[in-house]
């Protein structure tokens, strides 16, 4: 593997004394995920979707969105959309045009502000629809009008009763949605925009952000049958026959009727069955939800920079890593934040320079040129890992479904995708 080769490199890490490689390597040896090991994980991952998919009660959920069917890039007209996160939020009006998979789409971004985390829900939707008001004003989209349709995206797992309805329950990584574990029912909503505000939209769809992603991307390229996201957390949607959802048996959905499911993957393998965990992931486990969200812990861009905030004050401890410096901003847990690590990971050896003034903002450290490489190559230790783990979930849904070759959809942050691919073939 390249971080072997790292390591081992007196190119890379020349001047670099021998307790440092050494440790290194063992660090290498804790986060390396084998052939062998992948296709374990990935087989289990293949039996909890069956088990998923005939059982409401199950660690990986299979949520059922009741989005049916596939767009075939002919679809025309002009739709708004809401995508609503944990930081932002953003209003689109999207027009589907007469060529194939063609559209054009106009975006206002908002910051959510910071003290609506501990407001009510109430308060949180009349922000959703003064936004919403003031980006159809920016398109002269005004009351009088005939109402367009409105979809709503979330960034977070989703319940759903239907496609218009749906509640959301999270925890530490989304706090402004805290007060959405009872969501109202969205149709009220709607209501009250139109006897409120009288803004010309009706409410035709809820998913959630992985669905969004997979009937979006489909829209354009008809080959993709499964997408995942890839940003603060991560979780994939697909295509599924609904004669295979038995968990929906009573409902009478027609064999052959495609409908997405969303897998809801965070807690695979809570039981830590198979899933290669050593003592930095025990020492997240500690203080992020025990017993909850495993594989999300091991995966997921929230958690890499506290897993390389930990190896590297295990480095301080153990082989002098930044000796003299003071640590007592590192030694705040979840400080250091994944778009740390983007910086750190993603440019070429070269840009050491903004790597150092990131570490002198942040935590007013002044690291050494071979500590900023040290650190580079602690970053590309646990996101291959993680790389190499996410893999996993996305081809078990490929070989449960048979699908091949793999067209996936994948909306991410993180500049990992050679890594996945590359466990794709593997496995």
């Amino acid at each position: 593997m390249a971080i072997a080769a790292a390591v081992s490199s007196n190119d890379v890490l020349k001047g670099v004394p021998e307790n440092v490689l050494r440790e290194l390597q063992k660090m290498k040896s804790m986060f390396t995920i084998n052939r062998e090991t992948l296709r374990t994980v990935t087989d289990k991952f293949v039996t909890e979707l069956e088990n998923g998919l005939s059982s409401h009660e199950n660690e990986i959920p299979m949520n059922i969105t009741w989005a049916t069917g596939r767009p075939t890039g002919q679809e025309q007209g002009t739709f708004i959309t809401i995508d609503l996160g944990g930081t932002n939020l953003r209003v689109c009006k999207v027009e589907l045009t007469k060529q194939l998979g063609g559209y054009k789409i106009t975006q206002r971004k908002f910051k959510l502000p910071v003290q609506h985390r501990q407001r009510s829900v109430d308060d949180l939707w009349a922000l959703v629809a003064d936004k919403l008001k003031e980006s159809l004003e920016s398109q002269h989209i005004t009351k009088g009008r005939e109402a367009l349709p409105l979809a709503i995206t979330f960034s977070y797992p989703l319940t759903q009763h239907n496609i218009r309805r749906g509640s959301c329950s999270v925890g530490r990584r989304a706090p402004i949605f805290l007060a959405l574990r009872d969501m109202p029912s969205l149709p009220s909503w709607s209501t009250s925009l139109h006897r409120e505000d009288n803004l010309p939209v009706e409410i035709v769809a809820l998913v959630n952000h992985t669905t969004g992603t997979l009937v979006a991307t489909a829209y354009q390229y008809a080959q993709v049958k499964v997408s995942s996201i890839f940003i603060t957390g991560c979780n994939p949607a697909y295509i599924e026959d609904c004669g295979l959802v038995t968990k929906i048996a009573s409902y009478d959905l027609p064999a052959g009727k495609e409908m997405a499911i969303h897998k809801g993957y965070g807690a695979f393998n809570n039981s830590h069955s198979v899933l290669p965990r050593n003592v930095f992931d025990e020492a997240i486990e500690s203080t992020s939800r025990p017993g909850q969200q495993t594989y999300e812990k091991m995966v997921a861009a929230l958690y890499f920079g506290e897993l390389v905030r930990l190896i590297i004050l295990h480095l301080h401890h153990t082989t002098g890593l930044f000796t003299g410096c003071d640590l007592s901003r590192l030694d705040r847990i979840h400080s250091m934040e994944s778009t740390f690590l983007s910086a750190m990971e993603g440019g070429p050896l070269g840009s050491l320079g903004e790597m150092q003034a990131l570490f002198r903002e942040r935590f007013n450290i002044e690291p050494k040129t071979k500590e900023l490489k040290i650190c580079r190559l602690v970053a590309e230790i646990a996101c291959t890992r993680a790389a190499r783990l996410y893999a996993c979930g996305i081809t078990a849904i490929c070989k449960k479904k048979g699908i091949e070759p793999y067209h996936v959809a994948v909306d991410a942050s993180t500049l990992f995708g050679e890594r996945a691919a590359a466990a794709l073939r593997e496995i």
